[in-house]
């Protein structure tokens, strides 16, 4: 079985700066911060066909040394990562992270990376083709749950991220959907794995624990733990993770 990695997110905390009330998907916020040697390991793998590289949390802002720690590894392995994406609630303005991301728009731009689409997955492949495709994101999640964004952050974002694409998320319906608001509430359906034949896996997460959630980022704390518990990067490879626990989850999974 070949697998095809459209959407890898990385867990870089569990820390927040802020406490929505009666939505939150996650959970009470906690005291975590990914280990950087998460990083160097995952970043070992093999990533054919990603598409989007996530980095989710907790407030991802909390932590920008390990986003801009992960993107500087993969520019400088000249890793064939086409597209970066970013959810924040945007109180905490970062230059480390603006930095970074603008750092990771040049290396894709003039790199070879793209001289053949047709190996990257089907996100990157629909956007190449329409001319919609920026290598670089920034979401700001102006919802009702979230406190209003500071109107100094967001405009220092604006005055300095140039090749960067910055939007605005709007209400989460999906999550609301999906049934894992009010403090964290488990899914009702797997909603983020796919499998296209016994092809693509979609959805793959590293969390703060270094551990490895085939369910990609949503979901509470302890739906992410529980599914993931014991399986750490250290000691597989996302491959040999996925092969093995696909049997187990196919069940579950919905087929495209």
């Amino acid at each position: 079985m070949e697998l095809e990695y459209n959407i890898l997110a990385i867990e870089v905390t569990r820390r927040c700066n802020q406490r929505c009330e009666g939505f939150c998907m996650r959970g009470e916020a906690q005291n975590l911060d990914i280990d950087f040697k998460y990083i160097d390991k995952l970043l070992e793998n093999d990533f054919k066909g990603v598409s989007k590289l996530v980095f989710t949390g907790g407030e991802p802002t909390l932590n920008p040394e390990v986003i801009a720690y992960t993107i500087d590894k993969i520019i400088e392995a000249n890793l064939p990562f086409v597209t970066i994406d970013m959810v924040t609630n945007g109180l905490v303005y970062s230059q480390k992270i603006v930095d970074a991301f603008e750092r990771f728009c040049k290396y894709v731009k003039n790199s070879d990376i793209l001289g053949d689409f047709s190996e990257f997955g089907c996100f990157v492949r629909e956007s190449l083709l329409k001319g919609d495709l920026s290598f670089a994101n920034i979401s700001f999640s102006n919802d009702s749950h979230h406190k209003g964004i500071s109107s100094d952050v967001i405009n220092s974002y604006y005055d300095n991220c140039k090749d960067t694409r910055l939007s605005m998320m709007g209400e989460p319906t999906l999550v609301l959907r999906s049934g894992f608001s009010n403090y964290g509430l488990s899914m009702k359906n797997s909603i983020d794995n796919k499998i296209v034949g016994d092809l693509v896996v979609n959805g793959i997460l590293l969390t703060t624990k270094g551990n490895v959630c085939l369910h990609g980022a949503a979901g509470s704390y302890d739906f992410i733990d529980s599914h993931s518990v014991g399986n750490s990067i250290l000691h597989k490879s996302l491959n040999e993770y996925c092969l093995d626990v696909l049997p187990r989850e196919k069940e579950k999974v919905k087929i495209r």
